[in-house]
């Protein structure tokens, strides 16, 4: 039996960070119903505007009260697929055992990785709502950009910062990772992954397989 059993290290602030990520690929939509082609440049252009419209689009997803559970899990979990840039972060995520994979592991792998970040956060992505996010700062930090970000949660909570990390290609903004109170989000998941593989003997394989249970189990 292969031994994998990711953790959920940053729990309530992981999960918030990752409504607005899925809500990433929602702003284009959004703002081709309701914006003009002026303000879609403009968003494309300032990742501070482009991190705000995040967090409307998530607002709006989380909140439609036309959509069951059900539907907005599936709406949440195409706009997740669609919204980062699953590529560059699986191979990250997976670290020297991407070098040497077969290319039909690299293939397997980056699949089942996009349906994984799907099941295990897009339902519970359906149940978050209430959330505010407050954009303070932008830096380029070498060929990125990192906009700092407060998540006013609900209650007496106290806010949780988030650092997003964008790169931009021929498409525009990309999401590469995201910092919960400095932890990075992807290097947490490359030590769950490298974790599991050691466990199994350096199997690449069993990793795979056991992502593709979890992504059955749903």
């Amino acid at each position: 039996m292969h031994r994998f059993a990711p953790r959920s290290p940053l729990c309530r602030a992981a999960s918030a960070a990752l409504v607005l990520l899925a809500a990433q690929a929602a702003a284009p939509a959004l703002r081709a119903q309701s914006a003009t082609p002026a303000a879609v440049t403009v968003a494309a252009e300032d990742p501070a505007g482009f991190i705000r419209q995040l967090g409307r689009a998530a607002s709006a997803i989380v909140a439609d009260p036309n959509r069951s559970p059900a539907e907005r899990k599936a709406a949440l979990g195409r706009l997740l697929a669609a919204g980062i840039d699953v590529p560059a972060i699986g191979k990250f995520v997976l670290g020297r055992y991407w070098r040497i994979a077969t290319p039909e592991q690299q293939r397997d792998y980056l699949d089942v990785f996009g349906r994984y970040l799907v099941t295990v956060y897009a339902g519970r992505l359906a149940g978050e709502g209430g959330h505010e996010l407050e954009v303070v700062g932008v830096q380029p930090d070498g060929d990125t950009t990192l906009v700092h970000s407060r998540f006013v949660q609900p209650g007496d909570a106290p806010p949780v910062r988030l650092d997003w990390r964008l790169s931009r290609g021929p498409g525009g903004y990309r999401i590469v990772d995201v910092l919960v109170d400095d932890v990075s989000l992807a290097i947490t998941q490359r030590s769950d992954f490298t974790g599991a593989i050691e466990r199994n003997h350096g199997s690449l394989q069993a990793l795979i397989d056991a992502l593709k249970s979890k992504v059955a189990a749903g």
